[in-house]
């Protein structure tokens, strides 16, 4: 599977799910991905604004949290590939090479993105802690989208930990919690008339 493919399967998920489809509801959108899920997020939404019978999905999108996603590619691909052949996975799989850095898909997917992105607000999460031994998985000019009106904010965590908390006490939660809240309030006091 590909990025792509990836990006897709998501689009037809929402389009087909009862709660965000067809249904007759205008309930805002917002989307928490963490790391490669950021990119199929984009590679979904830009059909979505472009095919006519995606349109009611598209104008539905509200607010975006990017969580340690890799907008340019990461130099730990090597890690996907050494974890396939540890799990015994035969051969490369297109998307672990679609997410190196600076990739043809990856180039495109953020071009066409950066033509339909201005009614959605991004927030973009980048990771401060090294993975283990390896570093950070996601560098920090990969992980910040750059496109106008977008939000940055540090998590002190590693790739895993920026979406995996240990209770609600932990202060990376307390920071995902306040900002879904700010979203909150944003959708009760325009949405809700």
């Amino acid at each position: 599977m590909t990025v792509h493919d990836f990006g897709q399967a998501r689009l037809a998920e929402m389009y087909n799910s009862p709660l965000t489809g067809r249904a007759k509801n205008d309930t805002p959108i917002n989307f928490i991905p963490h790391s490669m899920g950021g990119i199929a997020v984009k590679k979904a939404l830009i059909p979505a604004k472009q095919d006519p019978s995606h349109h009611r999905i598209a104008t539905r999108i509200h607010r975006i949290f990017f969580l340690a996603t890799a907008h340019r590619g990461t130099d730990s691909v090597w890690l996907l590939h050494n974890f396939q052949q540890m799990s015994g996975v035969d051969g490369s799989k297109a998307y672990v090479d679609n997410i190196r850095p600076n990739s043809e898909v990856i180039s495109i997917i953020n071009d066409q993105f950066r033509h339909i992105h201005a009614n959605f607000q991004l927030l973009s999460f980048f990771e401060t802690t090294k993975t283990l031994s390896l570093g950070l998985i996601v560098e920090k000019d990969s992980a910040i989208l750059n496109l106008p009106g977008g939000r940055i904010q540090l998590l002190n965590a590693d790739h895993i930990h920026v979406w995996e908390f240990n209770d609600p006490s932990d202060s990376n939660y307390c920071t995902l919690r306040n900002a879904y809240g700010s979203v909150i309030s944003t959708i009760e006091n325009t949405w809700c008339r």
